[in-house]
């Protein structure tokens, strides 16, 4: 299994794949707004631990744990973590 993690200004967004011998089949995926739903967006007010938690909590609405990962590729804009 793969997973795309894709870090916005205003949202988290992450999909899991499997490869098969077709291709790829999507397994899972979501979003997860950077700011508290219902709170105004001000990007200037965003640091790092707000994406931080959107990360975490969106693994723990997908029900993904990143701790059973094997390997993780990393590349200048996005990342790929195989499970």
């Amino acid at each position: 299994m793969y997973l795309g993690l894709d870090i916005g200004r205003q949202y988290v967004k992450m999909v899991a794949v499997e490869k098969n011998k077709d291709g790829y089949k999507i397994l899972d995926a979501g979003s997860r707004l950077v700011p508290e739903p219902n709170t105004t967006y001000d990007p200037e007010k965003i640091d790092k631990s707000h994406w931080v938690m959107a990360v975490k909590e969106l693994f723990r609405q997908q029900k993904f744990n990143p701790k059973k990962s094997k390997r993780s590729y990393y590349w200048s804009e996005w990342f790929v973590r195989q499970c």
